[in-house]
């Protein structure tokens, strides 16, 4: 284990004031913030900081904002990502799609989930609901395959929902099926 510590931090603040931090739902506030700064540059001495900042959130006052540029001073970043707040429209979303994310955080839209869960025997499990586990077509190892990709958002067709427990058995049973259909082809 290496005992080298990076000189370069991203410590993302998103806004400079308590209230819209609150209101951004970050879980921390604009004193706790500027106490882990403190607290990063005496265990580090010289780290350059960075942070992403969002003007203009919900109902942020020119005080709220005010508060946000005196954070800038303050703590001397040495890089600083800045966004214009943009509320997200609300988009058309196929219903025959799922949105989830991959045990890497990538948020991952699922297409194909009614003819996929027609395909399983069990009754019970006709519907794909928050939780479930999915496997996802890919070449090789036959588990997810990938039909489009962002740095953001992978696309890839369901195959079958099944449940943590019963995945190894499902996904040999679907590897099974899939060599004998290749072999009657």
């Amino acid at each position: 284990m290496s005992k080298t510590l990076s000189n370069v931090l991203k410590l993302n603040s998103q806004s400079g004031n308590s209230d819209v931090l609150q209101r951004m739902r970050r879980g921390y506030t604009r004193e706790s913030y500027l106490q882990l700064v403190d607290h990063v540059r005496t265990i580090i001495p010289g780290v350059s900081i960075s942070s992403d900042f969002i003007a203009g959130f919900c109902g942020e006052t020119e005080s709220e904002h005010q508060d946000t540029l005196s954070l800038l001073r303050l703590v001397r970043y040495n890089y600083a990502y800045l966004f214009a707040y943009s509320m997200r429209q609300p988009s058309k979303r196929d219903p025959n799609q799922m949105v989830g994310k991959n045990d890497g955080g990538t948020r991952v839209i699922l297409s194909n989930i009614e003819s996929a869960c027609a395909r399983t025997g069990d009754v019970h499990e006709k519907h794909l609901k928050p939780g479930d586990y999915v496997a996802v077509e890919r070449i090789y190892p036959f588990v997810l395959q990938i039909t489009a990709a962002t740095s953001q958002v992978l696309k890839g067709q369901v195959l079958f929902p099944t449940k943590l427990q019963k995945f190894p058995l499902d996904l040999q049973s679907w590897k099974d099926d899939r060599i004998s259909e290749q072999a009657r082809s």
